[in-house]
């Protein structure tokens, strides 16, 4: 069986070590998921052996799955994908129904008869504990109650056949895949760990800095060199709210009401147009009450409480780049024209990241194209290109823009095209830059109904769109199940 290498690129997989050569160099990469007797492998194979991971694939419930702490042992589990309680059930919602008429408990709406085994995920997300799993009840069949938008609760039997009550939580290990943490490969300063799967699975989980206590990724440190920086709650410099009575000093702010301890690192970079912005670490220091800030045109400088769930810190000292585990990069294998990239930590670790063109010489991943095929299209450093933007007043000429105008040698525009009945990418050529007035369509038609001039950014550059290219062009894959 061949070697499974990862979809999961850069920020999710990159690691690194400390860049002592000293280390033992690692012979092997870190296969992201190899199969047990459940778990399998869903990857993008091509003709010429490639075998490209996209995710872990519970061939028993038959859904994809990925490794999570569940209650109520705190173990990992192999459970199905979703964003919340209800997402992701087939033919699930919640529908504001409710069994009592104070409008407090949930009642599931079903479009269809829920299969034995559907499980309701519940919690998760929060600091109160890991999310659990509950089954679902009988069919309700009787009256029950809704809440209108007033907020009154009101009687209802219109659907009390298609509802369902929250049933009993249930023992996860009764129906995913149980696993364990366990070290794969290490040196000075880093680890890399994955989960063994009670299956005789293993899928590649996190790289860890052994030197600062943390989970890391790679990205483009302060000196230029690519460093496992540390993982954390995500946290920003806020342009508006001070940690002292002058407004000079600004605060770091958490980007979510989630954080359940109080960071210890804040990234920072001043050049997010680059092409690899360069990160700083800054440690974060204690948290501030009672921030302060400037309200409205006022130019004093007044004190206020956050609203619940926003966090301010104080800055702290910057890391030194060089304390952070070095990553450099390499090619571990070539299929064709596509090459298996990677990065190697201290000797010690070896992650595959990206595949290569060296024909189109660019990144590229695999998409569905609106031919219905996967290709592995030219990976672009910014946003997709934005249908609406022209270069003239009859808005007739497209122009996409660019974000990160560093970025030279981003020679194309994708553009995600679900008019046709295969939704799919598609690739244009980028051409030269405009500097000119940029127009939006307002209105429907070809060309549209008005034409508006808008304002520009300077951080925000725009490039004429050229001709499509056609999708053949591109390796094709064909996704398999190990």
């Amino acid at each position: 069986m061949g070697r499974i290498y990862s979809g999961l690129v850069l920020a999710a997989l990159w690691g690194a070590g400390c860049g002592d050569t000293t280390e033992p160099v690692a012979t092997e990469p870190i296969a992201r998921q190899v199969d047990g007797s459940r778990l399998k492998a869903k990857v993008v194979s091509t003709g010429d052996g490639l075998r490209w991971f996209q995710q872990i694939y519970d061939s028993q419930r038959q859904e994809p799955c990925f490794w999570q702490k569940v209650a109520p042992d705190g173990a990992y589990y192999c459970v199905k994908i979703t964003t919340g309680q209800l997402m992701g059930v087939s033919g699930a919602s919640q529908a504001n129904n409710y069994s009592d008429s104070r409008c407090t408990t949930p009642l599931l709406y079903f479009s269809q008869t829920p299969a034995p085994d559907t499980l309701i995920p519940m919690g998760g997300g929060t600091c109160d504990g890991h999310q659990r799993f509950h089954s679902v009840g009988k069919v309700w069949g009787q009256s029950y109650y809704h809440r209108e938008p007033n907020g009154d609760c009101i009687q209802d039997v219109r659907h009390a056949n298609a509802l369902y009550p929250v049933g009993p939580a249930v023992a996860p290990g009764d129906y995913f895949v149980r696993g364990t943490l366990q070290e794969k490969q290490g040196g000075r300063g880093i680890k890399a760990f994955v989960i063994a799967g009670e299956d005789g699975s293993e899928s590649f989980q996190s790289l860890h800095d052994t030197t600062h206590a943390t989970e890391c990724t790679v990205q483009m440190a302060s000196d230029g060199k690519f460093r496992c920086l540390p993982v954390g709650d995500p946290m920003d410099v806020s342009d508006s709210v001070s940690v002292e009575p002058t407004c000079t000093e600004r605060a770091f702010a958490t980007l979510f009401s989630t954080a359940c301890t109080q960071p210890r690192f804040a990234l920072v970079s001043d050049k997010d147009e680059a092409c690899h912005p360069e990160i700083s670490v800054i440690a974060v220091g204690e948290e501030v009450i009672h921030p302060y800030t400037h309200v409205g045109n006022n130019p004093t400088c007044m004190q206020f409480s956050p609203l619940p769930g926003d966090r301010y810190y104080r800055a702290g000292a910057e890391l030194p780049a060089r304390s952070w585990p070095e990553a450099k990069e390499l090619d571990l294998e070539v299929h064709g024209r596509l090459t298996v990239r990677g990065m190697e930590i201290a000797g010690a670790v070896k992650i595959p990241t990206e595949l290569f063109d060296t024909e189109l010489g660019v990144r590229c991943t695999f998409e569905r194209v609106p031919a219905g095929t996967l290709r592995c299209i030219p990976y672009t450093t910014s946003a997709l290109f934005e249908a609406q933007y022209f270069a003239d007043a009859a808005c007739t000429t497209r122009v996409t823009s660019r974000y990160r105008t560093a970025c030279t040698g981003d020679r194309y525009a994708t553009r995600y095209d679900a008019s046709g009945p295969t939704p799919g990418m598609r690739v244009y050529n980028l051409g030269p830059r405009h500097d000119g007035a940029v127009y939006v369509s307002a209105g429907i038609g070809n060309p549209p109904a008005s034409c508006l001039e808008i304002g520009r950014e300077p951080s925000v550059g725009f490039y004429l769109l050229g001709s499509e290219i056609d999708s053949t062009s591109f390796v094709q894959g064909t996704e398999t199940l190990d």
